[in-house]
């Protein structure tokens, strides 16, 4: 989110799945690089979402995100229940869709995009698949905002290994609340 959308002081964020493993990362990262960030996420995670650094809540079981927070710079979708197509209308010139669980819809669009992005120099919206990869000086980053206390790991629950299935049934539900780890040792 930070490398291809270029959140920055006063960039509009809305963070879809804002208080689930990834969202609620997202909310951290954009709010302590200053961006005014919309969590959208359910009613009884709204709280959460808050103490998270969000400036606003959007409960997706009332009113789709993209019926009130206005023109957005960067729309981050950690859930993938939407499209490039639906999210395109609120995204400001040159905004971003960038999604971590593409549908195939959210995949064209990506690659389109590209396309556009050449010809229109940039000021059309964008949709970018994000595919997760180590990189030391990103980690670097992480690591001192964590340690400055700017981004803390939210977890969810606990499982040892021998019951890893009903961890992945618990990630599966789409219910957690930050990260489900799962125990080795």
């Amino acid at each position: 989110m930070v490398n291809i959308g270029g959140v920055g002081h006063g960039t509009r964020v809305t963070v879809c799945g804002a208080s689930g493993g990834v969202g609620s990362y997202a909310v951290q990262f954009a709010k302590a690089r200053g961006a005014r960030v919309t969590a959208v996420c359910s009613a009884p995670n709204a709280d959460l979402a808050r103490r998270l650094g969000a400036d606003a809540v959007a409960d997706y079981k009332t009113v789709h995100f993209t019926k009130v927070v206005g023109e957005q710079d960067i729309v981050f979708d950690a859930v993938g229940r939407d499209s490039f197509g639906i999210v395109a209308p609120v995204l400001a010139p040159g905004g971003r869709y960038i999604t971590t669980i593409p549908g195939a819809s959210s995949v064209l669009a990506s690659l389109a995009s590209g396309a556009i992005r050449l010809a229109t120099l940039g000021r059309k919206p964008s949709a970018h698949l994000v595919l997760v990869r180590a990189n030391g000086d990103d980690l670097e980053q992480i690591a001192a905002l964590m340690a400055q206390g700017r981004v803390k790991s939210l977890i969810d629950s606990r499982y040892p290994l021998a019951e890893a299935r009903a961890a992945l049934e618990r990630s599966r539900s789409w219910r957690s609340r930050g990260k489900i780890v799962l125990e080795v040792a």
